[in-house]
């Protein structure tokens, strides 16, 4: 293993930290970033370290950690309806967000009234 540890992915720790539970329209990025916090054995941050963020309703992207040993990554929803799982991944370490894309349909202005 480096001194850094980068090499040693099994005494690495992935944590999410944010953006888990978001809700857009299709098509549509998110609103916040998905964040995660990589630590060593001591529970210190690791900076410098490729986390990649994929999941059937994003595009893949990645993103290294910072001096904090945070990860960020926008992400857009796709076409497609309903829920997605995103995974942050860093060799063997993997953590889930759940994310849902709503219909892009607007609401009418009208409402019809059928009964008293």
């Amino acid at each position: 293993c480096t001194p850094q540890r980068l090499a040693c992915p099994s005494l690495l720790t992935l944590t999410r930290v944010s953006g888990d539970g978001q809700r857009t329209q299709g098509n549509t990025a998110f609103a916040n970033p998905l964040q995660v916090r990589v630590t060593d054995a001591s529970g210190n941050p690791v900076s410098d370290t490729l986390v990649t963020f994929s999941g059937p309703g994003i595009a893949s992207t990645t993103a290294l950690t910072n001096s904090g040993g945070i990860g960020s990554a926008m992400v857009t929803a796709n076409g497609v309806v309903g829920g997605n799982t995103v995974t942050a991944s860093i060799g063997t370490g993997m953590v889930t967000f759940g994310l849902t894309a709503g219909t892009t349909a607007n609401c009418s202005p009208t409402i019809t009234v059928t009964s008293n």
